[in-house]
């Protein structure tokens, strides 16, 4: 399972220098020149890693949107990307939850921190 999260450049030069150490999955999604903020990815490992040592990052969170020419819900959540696409890959095109309602609309995973939808399908 992959995390994205925002941090300083200098801390991503940290976590760089960490990976060369430990082996854990890390990089960086944007150039540090220049920034004030930049976007990173961690697996499991490094994720804990951060965690257990409290390294200062922003964890981005992501909901579940549901929607069609009439109406649109979501499912109120602060979760990873990988758990909003996990729940859709298993219930699109079943009566779970909203699917049911949206037959035939969107179901989309938008960041909660930049309010980007950064996946977006047909209800089945």
């Amino acid at each position: 399972m992959k995390h994205i999260f925002t941090t300083t450049p200098e801390t991503a030069h940290k976590l760089t220098a960490l990976k060369k150490k430990t082996g854990y999955y890390f990089r960086t999604l944007m150039s540090t020149e220049n920034a004030d903020k930049v976007e990173c990815e961690v697996t499991e490992p490094m994720y804990n890693y951060i965690k257990e040592n409290n390294i200062e990052v922003s964890f981005y969170t992501y909901d579940v949107e549901f929607d069609d020419e009439n109406d649109s819900n979501s499912k109120g959540w602060q979760e990873s990307y990988e758990y909003c696409k996990n729940y859709i890959d298993t219930n699109n095109g079943t009566n779970e939850s909203y699917f049911a309602d949206y037959k035939g609309g969107m179901v989309s995973i938008r960041c909660n921190e930049t309010d980007e939808v950064v996946y977006r399908e047909e209800i089945k």
